[in-house]
């Protein structure tokens, strides 16, 4: 299962894709393979649940796309706070608004 917060493991691989080609390649054609092989390396003897499936779509400058995470109330059964639930929404949520070489500019929303 996995332990490690998933945003080291996503914030890694997208650096790592945006540098290089044929890692991004690979990452979307197999991501789960790719996303396997990643956490293993970065928390050994982590792995990603069999029945979990992984889908990476590539933005571009006209297709942005918006991903709702799991309810956290779905998953413990337990109805969240609205500060707790800000909290959980608002994690890992950011758009690059404009790219100048190797600085992407990131701004939360």
């Amino acid at each position: 299962m996995i332990e490690q917060p998933t945003s080291d493991l996503t914030t890694q691989v997208i650096a790592r894709a945006w540098k290089d080609e044929a890692f991004k390649a690979e990452l979307l054609r197999d991501p789960k393979g790719v996303l396997g092989r990643e956490l293993a390396q970065l928390a050994p003897g982590a792995t990603l649940p069999e029945q979990v499936q992984i889908h990476v779509v590539e933005e571009t400058p006209t297709h942005r796309y918006l991903v709702l995470p799991l309810n956290p109330r779905i998953e413990s059964g337990e109805e969240l706070a609205d500060a707790e639930l800000q909290q959980v929404a608002s994690a890992g949520t950011r758009i690059a608004t404009r790219r100048f070489d190797d600085d992407t500019h990131c701004y939360s929303f």
